[in-house]
């Protein structure tokens, strides 16, 4: 999201685009459901991307982690699964 611990900047200097995606992995466990909404704001909740880090982070975690923050269903469904069609069916 942005660069590791660089969240506030990536807030302000990163315009957002259709081109820009963020992906999670190894995120989750550093913020708090806040800066993750300002993110979803401020770039739109398509842009995102579920990521496990596999091998370095447990996916069973990290997608606990992700459901922990308490998004709505339609929001986790596009991180999750929709966004990532979306965008390869884009490339295809």
């Amino acid at each position: 999201m942005g660069g590791y611990s660089h969240w506030n900047e990536a807030l302000e200097i990163l315009q957002p685009s259709e081109h820009l995606y963020f992906d999670l992995s190894s995120t989750l466990q550093f913020i708090d459901v806040d800066l993750l909404r300002k993110f979803l704001d401020r770039f739109g909740e398509n842009q995102f991307f579920f990521g496990s880090d596999f091998p370095m982070w447990d996916p069973a975690k990290e997608l606990q982690r992700l459901l922990s923050f308490g998004l709505a269903e339609q929001t986790l469904k596009n991180i999750l699964h929709d966004n990532f069609i979306r965008y390869i069916e884009m490339r295809a």
